[in-house]
C-alpha cells in the first residue's frame, strides 16, 4: 500500500506543481535512513504508525514490527539534533513536518518529550499530526490534499482546513484528527 500511495502522491503533486521534486524511490524505512533524511530537508513526510511501548511513544517506520531499527522516538530526534542534523540548514529552511500515522501529535500528560516539541526544538516551522487513530482510507487522501495544498502556495492552517472539508465532502469526518502546530500562515517558499 505504501508504494501505491507514494506513486499517487508523486503523480498528483507533479500534476499540480510541475517543478516539485520528490524522491519516493528511497523511502526511509529504518532509523538510520530517517536520520540521514532529516539532515537538511525542506518538507518531511512520515507515513508511519504511532505506537507506544513501555510508556514511551514512537513512530514505527518500514516494516510494522517491533525491531528497534524501525522505531523513532522523540528523544532520538533530540539526540540527532545534537549529532547528525545540519543545524544551519534547519535554521535556514525551517522544514514543515507531516507525521501521518495514528496519534502522532497527541499531546498527553506524562509525556516529557513529544514529537511536536521535538521537531519544534529542531527548528521546524510547523508539525502536522493526528490526535487519534486513522486508517489508510483517511491517511492517504489527507496527505495528498495537505502536500498538494502546501506545494501550490497554501498556508498551513487554511490547507489543513481545506483537507478537512475535502474529506468531509467524501463522507469522512476523520480529517478532523489532523492538527497543525505552527503559525497559521506558514507556507512553502
Amino acid at each position: 500500500q505504501r508504494d501505491i500511495h507514494l506513486r499517487e502522491l508523486v503523480q498528483k503533486l507533479c500534476a499540480a506543481v510541475p517543478n516539485v521534486r520528490l524522491d519516493p524511490a528511497k523511502p526511509a524505512d529504518d532509523r538510520v535512513k530517517v536520520m540521514q533524511m532529516l539532515s537538511a530537508p525542506e518538507i518531511v513526510y512520515f507515513l508511519c504508525h504511532g505506537e507506544k511501548d513501555k510508556g514511551e511513544t514512537y513512530i514505527s517506520i518500514g516494516p510494522h514490527d517491533r525491531d528497534p531499527m524501525h522505531k523513532v522516538t522523540a528523544n532520538m530526534l533530540r539526540q540527532w539534533k545534537r549529532s547528525s542534523v545540519n543545524k544551519s540548514a534547519w535554521q535556514h529552511t525551517h522544514p514543515l513536518v507531516l507525521i501521518n500515522g495514528c496519534s502522532t501529535a497527541g499531546l498527553r500528560p506524562g509525556l516529557a518529550f513529544d514529537f511536536v516539541s521535538a521537531f519544534a526544538d529542531m527548528e521546524a516551522s510547523g508539525v502536522i499530526g493526528t490526535e487519534m487513530s486513522v486508517q489508510t482510507t483517511t491517511a492517504f487522501p489527507a496527505a495528498i490534499s495537505i502536500l498538494r495544498g502546501l506545494a501550490t502556495g497554501g498556508q498551513l492552517c487554511p490547507t489543513v482546513r481545506e483537507m478537512r472539508w475535502e474529506l468531509l465532502a467524501q463522507g469522512d469526518p476523520l480529517g478532523l484528527a489532523y492538527t497543525p502546530y505552527g503559525l497559521a500562515d506558514v507556507h512553502v517558499a
